[in-house]
């Protein structure tokens, strides 16, 4: 049986998640409004913490499969993008 709590493994699932959706936001700063929201926070000097906050906030009302599943397909189709 596992030592890990259910409620632990979801939140491991939901920061993997979050992390993917990071790198996707910041990788378009100036597409989203997400993005420039962010790019001004960098700007202002706010912590990693902070920044790391506001993505969590932003993305809070879904559930960690859907944002994993929805990642794993942009990410996707950015790596096939940039090998041409």
């Amino acid at each position: 049986m596992s030592e890990v709590s259910w409620a632990a493994s979801e939140n491991h699932r939901l920061n993997l998640a979050l992390q993917c959706w990071k790198v996707i936001v910041l990788d378009s700063t100036s597409n989203t409004d997400l993005g420039r929201l962010l790019m001004q926070c960098i700007e202002h000097g706010k912590s990693d913490d902070y920044i790391w906050q506001v993505i969590n906030d932003a993305f809070s009302s879904r559930a960690a499969a859907t944002l994993k599943s929805r990642a794993a397909s942009l990410l996707a189709f950015g790596r096939w993008k940039r090998s041409f």
